[in-house]
């Protein structure tokens, strides 16, 4: 187990240390790699269910036309990280003061 466990935390280091490691693209080969298996099991299931009632259908239809909607985002990382201007431009609210009560 400890040798398992040194293997890991060297791996992890190598991967934080080295540069030429593009982390980042990979995370998002896999990711959407990810969105689309997802996709197709989720549609698969769907269209396997047989319906005989107007609620099975119509939750059907709903499932199916938001499956077509949805599209893989490319995930931006590195843009998000060194770009300035993506703080956020306004101030937390701040709390309304506490009412003064007579006792």
């Amino acid at each position: 187990m400890f040798l398992l466990r040194s293997v890991f935390w060297l791996a992890v280091a190598y991967a934080a240390l080295v540069p030429q490691l593009e982390i980042s693209r990979s995370v998002a080969e896999a990711s959407g790699q990810a969105f689309v298996a997802s996709r197709q099991i989720v549609s698969e299931r769907v269209n396997a269910a047989q319906c005989s009632t107007l609620d099975c259908m119509g939750a059907k239809l709903v499932i199916t036309a938001g499956l077509n909607s949805l599209s893989a985002v490319p995930y931006q990382a590195d843009n998000v990280l060194h770009d300035v201007s993506a703080t956020p431009q306004t101030a937390a609210p701040i709390p309304l003061p506490r009412l003064v009560r007579p006792d």
